[in-house]
């Protein structure tokens, strides 16, 4: 009997339309006995070969969120609380390598992709022989030393899909063996002959490369990289083509091959592109003898494995044991798809690897860990209305071992000039469980306000330099709740001793304090649910050898309750207690400026240090919708007062209160927002911000 072979392109987000193809040829029942796959058409076809209909298929890519598919970072609420405050906070980050800065190999690393790619290939976990699946598959790669095209017949599936649709600066090659792929449209982006060369009699072709645009139609990146890449496997697309017995070629006005949420649209036209030639297929098969109504395969979707050990590869920094701890596998025993993924989702958001796959063999589960760096180069700016633009350099160096070691060196430049030095040792009792030692050196200049004793109303800013350090000795009872306890020992001083301030030009403080955290926010600009609270007692007592006597109390509260999909409903309280003698002017409460409510000090609607005094309380009701990934609007009630006595707390005239219109953006230099605030004071007042805060 004949074989049918169908070849499919790579073209970004236009490969979708290889599912709408699909489709009306499972319908007619149209066999197809072998397939070959360039990028997009890889990915495609790769699960396909494995038994997904086309309707589970489009079902799967219709459901997925694709901009969360191109962003390597764990999601917030399951990173380690002692790496939520630096985890989104920088524009760049290179990778140290041997004490010497280098560029990454790609944007993405594909941490997402392959977990992807895992889930919609298990199937045919285990297979290595790609020859033997429901339906055989050639994948075509490049070969990034040769520049040749590789032909993947073998090996790890959802590796092999990964490095065929690898588009070089933006993803990550992927290791093969000896050799380092990439994207297979760099030489071959409709692999015709390739199906052609596993015997197929008859070969369906479905090509959805645009060829070379001209230079008024390079706009995204995406499409920049992919011209610069093209001029090789666009002589050779021609050639392809001529070699394919139907040809099938889907409308590609109008929509960019960076569109991946135009998935239905990308469906329907490969439907109207294959119906059209519907009678031509229908013609060659019969005069070749092939019957149609042939069924589409099933996959089976979740049939667990059993498992009696673990490989570990890749590793050379990071010890086996701690691995081995991590993944938390209870071997022998039957596995699901969603348990190892669960366990390798795990190691990853450790963050101190870029990318961890699996595959079996046998009943040997092998685990392919690739590590980061050990040190990394990171850059933070950010623009604010309010004051002036603020940079941040910081190095990074991490070490596991028998403990976790952390080292963060940052150094800040603008409106507050800062220099940092912090090391965590953690060790690890149990899974997501530390406990460990932070220790922080820091020197700082800033203007904080100094207030009027009995108004509470700010007389100006006074400059104060303050060098000091810190250890705390606390316990990360999981990736959202943490507690500890700590030493805190600072000199300040200021040039000149205002008349009305009691206190000396230079002053040491000796402080014990203590601090209960809970953080499950599961963004740090755009949150949409989980709760944040900070619980935190200041004690500094002349019997330390301090300058003053006090006791400094405060309770942050913050929740974000989902209201469907797209809305969120925000309550949000915040107290502070301050009392002693000889009391820093800067260590009194601060109330206003544009910030998270999550901030001691903030309270948007009005300008920074409005209020000011030994007592601090602060509420807010809000409502915010997300109008997409990138954009959201917000509507937030705030109420505040910083008081000099505690009989003015709770006085809802007494207190500052503003109603404040927000949009928030992401953007490539961190998040853009705009607020327009009518305050009390029967005030108006804008604010705009650009990049994330440190």
């Amino acid at each position: 009997m004949p074989k049918i072979g169908l070849a499919l392109s790579g073209g970004g987000a236009k490969g979708l339309a290889h599912l709408g193809v699909l489709k009306v040829l499972e319908e007619e029942g149209i066999p197809i006995d072998m397939i070959s796959g360039t990028s997009m058409g890889a990915v495609v076809g790769g699960f396909y070969a494995v038994g997904w209909s086309a309707k589970e298929l489009i079902d799967h890519f219709l459901s997925l969120n694709f901009s969360e598919l191109f962003v390597d970072q764990p999601r917030r609420e399951e990173v380690s609380l002692d790496r939520k405050d630096r985890f989104q906070r920088y524009v760049l980050s290179l990778p140290l390598s041997k004490r010497k800065i280098k560029l990454p190999s790609g944007l993405v690393e594909g941490q997402k992709l392959s977990v992807f790619c895992s889930k919609l290939t298990w199937p045919a976990l285990g297979e290595k022989n790609f020859l033997n699946l429901p339906i055989p598959i050639v994948i075509l790669a490049t070969d990034l030393a040769s520049g040749e095209p590789v032909a993947i017949t073998s090996g790890i599936l959802p590796d092999a899909i990964r490095a065929s649709m690898s588009i070089p600066s933006v993803f990550y090659p992927v290791n093969m063996g000896s050799r380092r792929l990439v994207d297979g449209m760099l030489v071959r982006n409709f692999p015709v002959e390739d199906v052609q060369n596993l015997g197929a009699d008859l070969v369906i072709g479905v090509d959805v490369g645009t060829g070379l645009l001209e230079g008024s139609n390079l706009q995204s990146m995406l499409e920049i990289v992919d011209q610069a890449i093209s001029f090789r496997s666009s002589q050779d697309n021609d050639r392809q083509r001529s070699l394919s017995d139907i040809l099938i070629l889907p409308d590609l006005d109008g929509l960019s091959r960076s569109e991946f949420s135009q998935v239905r649209n990308w469906i329907e036209r490969g439907e109207s592109a294959t119906r059209k030639i519907l009678p031509e297929i229908k013609e060659r098969l019969s005069k070749l003898g092939i019957p149609l109504g042939k069924k589409p395969l099933n996959a089976i979707k979740n049939q667990p494995v059993y498992l009696e050990k673990v490989l570990l590869k890749g590793l050379k920094k990071v010890p086996q044991a701690w691995v081995l701890r991590e993944l938390n596998l209870s071997l022998p025993g039957f596995f699901t798809q969603e348990a190892l993924a669960t366990a390798v989702e795990r190691l990853y958001r450790s963050l101190f690897f870029r990318t961890v796959s699996y595959s079996l063999d046998g009943t040997t589960l092998i685990v392919d860990a690739v590590e980061r760096e050990s040190g990394h180069i990171n850059l933070g700016i950010r623009y604010d209305s309010a004051y002036r633009t603020q940079v941040l350099i910081n190095s990074t160096l991490s070490y596991i071992g028998k403990f976790h070691s952390r080292t963060l060196f940052d150094v800040v430049l603008g409106n507050e000039n800062r220099v940092e030095l912090e090391n965590f040792f953690l060790y690890q009792t149990a899974i997501s469980h530390y406990t460990g030692l932070r220790t922080r050196t820091f020197y700082e200049e800033d203007e904080p306000y100094v207030f009027a004793v009995k108004s509470a109303v700010p007389v100006g800013p006074l400059p104060l330099k303050r060098i000091g350090t810190e250890l705390l000795l606390g316990s990360v009872l999981d990736n959202n709740h943490g507690s500890g306890i700590g030493l805190r020992a600072e000199k300040n001083w200021i040039d000149e001793e205002p008349f009305f301030l009691a206190q000396q030009k230079q002053q040491k403080l000796f402080e014990v304090f203590a601090v209960l955290m809970v953080d499950s926010l599961n963004n740090s600009y755009f949150p949409t649910r989980g709760t944040f609270l900070q619980a935190q007692i200041e004690l500094a007592d002349k019997e330390l050898n301090s300058d003053a006597d006090y006791l400094r109390k405060t309770l942050i509260y913050e929740r974000y309750l989902s209201l469907g999909a797209k809305n969120s409903l925000i309550l949000g309280t915040k107290h502070g207690h301050l009392k002693g003698d000889l009391v820093p002017f800067y260590r009194k409460f601060s109330l206003g400026g544009f910030g998270n409510f999550r901030e001691e000090a903030s309270l948007p609607g009005f300008r920074k240090h409005a209020l000011g005094g030994n007592y601090l309380q602060g509420f807010r009701f809000g409502l915010e919708h997300l109008r997409s990934e990138k954009l959201s609007f917000g509507l937030n009630l705030y109420a505040g007062l910083a008081a000099t006595d505690s009989k003015f707390l709770f006085e809802f005239k007494d207190m500052l209160k503003s109603t404040v219109l927000s949009i928030k953006k992401k953007t490539r230099l961190g998040p853009a927002q705009a607020h327009i605030a009518y305050n009390s004071d029967d005030h108006f007042l804008t604010h705009l911000s650009l990049g994330y805060q440190f």
